[in-house]
């Protein structure tokens, strides 16, 4: 899908930009939070020590490995259904918008490095990713009017 236009100047003076961008930053948190346990989580040691054998008395008889793996499964299913909702409004932005957001929240890059790829002004890659967080921002209604 093409995206709209990047949004005016003018369009863009209307919301409180440091507020807006808060929320957006807020809600990309839980994102990060979820990435960072998926990568956390380690799998059990290969080797057994001998206090790692115990008897179970209960019914379930799930190994630290399948443990692992359903846990592991769990998470991957969370950080997708998280990141889904994300990409589906990052579809609908301009390909201009769509790098300054991915630089600003998923694969950090800095201002020069965009506007050097963009072949623009940093000047203009700051007016880029100011048009793609409020749209953003607006998809999920945490935009932040002036005087709000």
């Amino acid at each position: 899908m093409i995206g709209f236009k990047r949004l005016s100047d003018e369009v863009i003076s209307k919301y409180n930009y440091r507020e807006t961008k808060k929320n957006v930053d807020q809600f990309m948190e839980p994102l990060y939070e979820l990435i960072f346990k998926y990568n956390s989580i380690s799998p059990p040691r290969i080797s057994m020590v001998i206090s790692d054998v115990n008897i179970q008395h209960t019914i379930n008889a799930s190994s630290q490995v399948e443990k692992y793996v359903i846990k592991k499964i769990d998470t991957e299913t969370e950080v997708k259904k998280y990141y889904s909702v994300i990409e589906n409004i990052i579809s609908k932005l301009r390909p201009d918008e769509q790098m300054c957001f991915k630089a600003e929240y998923l694969d950090p890059m800095d201002e020069e490095t965009i506007a050097d790829k963009l072949s623009i002004s940093v000047w203009t890659v700051v007016q880029i990713r100011k048009s793609c967080i409020i749209k953003f921002a607006l998809a999920l209604d945490l935009a932040v009017l002036k005087g709000e």
